[in-house]
Formats: structure tokens, sequence, C-alpha cells
């Protein structure tokens, strides 16, 4: 079994020479059998004898044995003569304070121990004992709850500075091994608890999948394996695609081409939101398949529509493309839009959100070519009335979209270019005293077309931040 365990060590790299290594020991069978193993191999790795040290987190739940245990650790590490830090965390007011499930609390203390002791050693590995068993409770854990490809890889072997030397090795042969030692241990009597659901995959389903096939655990072991290896391919494909689906983003929103993830395969897009749903949270915790398969169908479905996702994060179709967002508290959902205005003449430069628009008076012999670029337009100066200025939309806003006279509402514009709603109260419009010009990139009011009687021309350029010159080529339809 040392042969085996030592493979797997080299395998993963999980100790090299001059790595310092703190073991969590327990007193149970697992945890007593890995630093054994340890002290076995330690010339093999290369280990000085300072290198190995123990860390027992006295938890002090359990009322009678928390204490036993700890004395067992305590006389095992001055017969094996390895240094022994032990630390007893207020478990129970740590859990109330954060909020936290006791066992979760306690995984957090316990962890922290550890790097605790390890920093003071000056870095290196964290060495846990989660066996083959562990494994494949874990796995069938998941499955249970509905994880995916990630769920399914399990317990790692390594993970970040925590490596598990034991993954591949079955509780039946730690137990043999340290027999054939005369080697004690503790046993946790919470492990017979049917309370926790590990424990009833442990000592019912497992039994129950060993009696049709009696290396069920070494098939669920060898299937993490695998999932593993296909979670990390998949994950290095979502990473390179993802830039590719984002539209735009802040720390606070992402907003993404409805386009390019339909181009995806369901699963793929399924990984992308998940990614997208993930990076706006802040972490994975909370976020499930349920939550992902919400984003599939918003996807899918109408403009307009909207859905509520954990940490506060709503998800909404906005046109061609999809919003996640941190939701604002609901008095900032009451306030209205922020507003500008801002009076200019010909040979100003105005500053507007996102860009900023020149201007200039020319004489009609002076133009050519009218413009057909977007941001470029010009106007017969003449037909402006009492000057002009640059500000957001206003409810009554309409342009002539004909010589005949027919217009059309600002409103309706944003809408038939789709616009997203929140942009729409910000959109810049250049006005005079009586009417909109200009929808900057949107629409021109035709009743300031040039004609044959023009004499002067307003010369109007808009130039997103960023941008000084070379707009040619965007051309309107």
């Amino acid at each position: 079994m040392e042969e085996q365990i030592l493979k797997m060590i080299l395998e993963y790299e999980m100790i090299r020479p001059g790595d310092r290594v703190v073991v969590g020991v327990s007193g149970g069978a697992d945890s007593v059998c890995l630093l054994r193993v340890l002290l076995a191999l330690r010339e093999r790795l290369s280990l000085a004898t300072d290198d190995l040290q123990v860390v027992h987190v006295n938890h002090g739940l359990r009322e009678h044995t928390a204490d036993r245990d700890e004395a067992f650790v305590r006389k095992l590490c001055e017969d094996l003569q390895v240094p022994l830090t032990v630390e007893r965390p207020d478990v129970s007011g740590y859990a109330k304070s954060e909020g936290l499930s006791v066992e979760e609390a306690a995984r957090i203390l316990r962890y922290r121990a550890l790097r605790e002791t390890l920093a003071k050693l000056g870095g290196g590995k964290i060495a846990v004992a989660h066996n083959a068993g562990d494994q494949a409770e874990t796995v069938l854990f998941h499955l249970a709850r509905g994880s995916g490809i990630a769920g399914m890889a399990g317990i790692r072997p390594v993970h970040k500075d925590v490596i598990r030397p034991l993954l591949r090795t079955p509780r039946s042969e730690i137990e043999a091994y340290l027999a054939k030692l005369g080697q004690d241990f503790c046993e946790d009597e919470t492990n017979q608890d049917l309370t926790y659901s590990r424990n009833r995959i442990r000592h019912h389903v497992l039994p129950e999948l060993t009696l049709v096939n009696r290396g069920t655990s070494e098939h669920i072991n060898s299937f993490a394996e695998e999932a593993a290896e296909i979670e990390a391919y998949f994950k290095e494909t979502t990473r390179g695609l993802f830039e590719s689906v984002v539209a735009d983003e802040e720390d606070d929103w992402i907003c993404l081409s409805v386009a390019e993830l339909m181009k995806q395969t369901p699963y793929m897009r399924r990984r992308l939101l998940y990614t997208a749903l993930e990076r706006i949270c802040g972490g994975r915790k909370d976020i499930t398949r349920v939550h992902v398969s919400s984003l599939m169908e918003l996807l899918g479905g109408e403009t307009g529509r909207s859905i509520h996702l954990p940490y506060d994060v709503r998800a909404r179709r906005s046109y061609d493309t999809l919003w996640i967002e941190k939701e604002r508290p609901v008095d900032e959902e009451s306030e209205e839009p922020e507003t500008y205005l801002h009076m200019f003449a010909p040979g100003e430069t105005v500053s507007v959100p996102g860009g900023r628009i020149t201007s200039a008076l020319k004489k009609r012999s002076e133009i050519t070519e009218i413009p057909k670029n977007i941001y470029t337009k010009v106007f017969d100066y003449a037909k402006i009335k009492d000057g002009l200025c640059v500000r957001t939309p206003r409810e009554s806003d309409a342009v002539d979209i004909d010589t005949t006279g027919k217009t059309k509402s600002l409103s309706r514009i944003m809408i038939d270019a789709k616009v997203d709603r929140t942009l729409r109260g910000t959109w810049p419009i250049i006005a005079d005293a009586t009417s909109v010009l200009w929808v900057i990139g949107l629409r021109y009011n035709e009743s300031f077309r040039l004609d044959a009687s023009t004499e002067d021309v307003l010369y109007l350029e808009y130039r997103p931040e960023g941008e000084d010159d070379g707009r040619e080529d965007q051309r309107a339809d």
C-alpha cells in the first residue's frame, strides 16, 4: 500500500524535494494511516525531520470523546517524535456569528488552523486523509443533488496547497495496514449517525451498489478522475470562448450577445451562462443548475422579461443582449434618469455620455458630398431656431422621417433600433428650441436636410470615447 500511495504522490507531484508538509490528524484511522505512511516514505520523499508536522483541531463538539481524541493524538505524536500543534477554536460561536452550519464552520476553522501552522513553517503542503470511500460518497452525494461534470469530479487529489495521498486507497486497506503495524486509532461515533446524508450513503447506498459489483468504489473513483479531466478541458474551452460572447461589462453587470451565445452547443451555452453568473455573483456557492436553466429559458424568451437570482442579481433579456446585473436598491430604482442640457454654438466641442460632439459652420460650396457616416451629419443652418443644444430625450420628442412631414416618436425609434431601455433615458439628442435635429447614431430629422436654398451648413460629428478619427467605414444601412 505504501508503494501505491507513493505512486500517486509522484503522479500528481504532491510533494517535491524541499516541501514542508502539515498533516491534519483527527485520531481516526484515515488520518493516522496518512501520518504513518508519510513517515515511512519520508526519506524517499526527501522530507527532513522538521519538514513534517501534525495539526490536531479539537472542535469541542463531542462532549466525551473530543478530549479523548486530542489525548490520543498527543500520545501518538510523542511516540513517533513528530511536532504537534493543537487548536481549540470556538466552532459554535463562529458558526453563529457568520451564519454558517456547525459542520461548515468546523471545516473552515480546521483549514485555517492548518494554513496558519504551514505559514509559520514558511509554506508548503497540507496533507488530509480523504480516502477512496470518501470520494465515492462525494460523487454519489453530488449526483443526488444534481451536480454537473464539475461535481462528478468529486474531491481533487491536489487543490492549491491541499494534497490527498489516500484518495485511491479503500478504507479496508487502510485498516488492514494499521492492523499490520499494530497501530490503534479512535472511532468517531458521529460516523454512525444516519441523520447525516453522507452516512446514509456510506452505510446503505454504497453497500447495496457493492452487491451489484464489488468494484463499485473503484469504478466511481475512476469515473471521478475522468470527469476531472473532462472538466479541465471544458473549463479551458469556456475561458477561451467567454470573451467572444461578452458585449460589455462593468463590476456590477455584464451584457452578453444573444447571437454569439446561440452559436454554441446547449452544453457550452450553459457553461458560459454559469461563468457570467459566477462573475457577477462573486462566487459559485448557491448557484445551481436550476438558475442556469432559468437563464437558458430567458435567453430564448421575449425581450423585456427578467428573473431574480441569488446574491441579489437580476437577469433580463433586451433585444439581442442578455443582461446579468446586481439589483439596485428600491430607492435607486425610483430615481429619474440623469438629465443634461448643454447649449453650444458652431465651432465648439461638447461632451456627452460616451463621447463628444464636434461642430463647425461651413458654406454649402464646401460640402461636395453628403456624409453617409452614421456619426456625421449636415444640417441647413437657416432652419435651426433659437440656438443649439445637446440634451437627454423628452417624452414628446419626435422627428420627421420623410419630406412629407410624416413623423415618428423618439421612443418608437429607440424600440425599433433595439436600444436597451436602461440607455434610452440618457441617449444624446441634438435639438434646437422646438425640434430634434438628430438622434445620434439612430435617426436624422429630414426637415433639416440641405436643399437648393441652403447657404450655410451646420456640420456635426460624434466621436466615441477613445476614438479620434476613422468613422468612414461605419455607414448607414
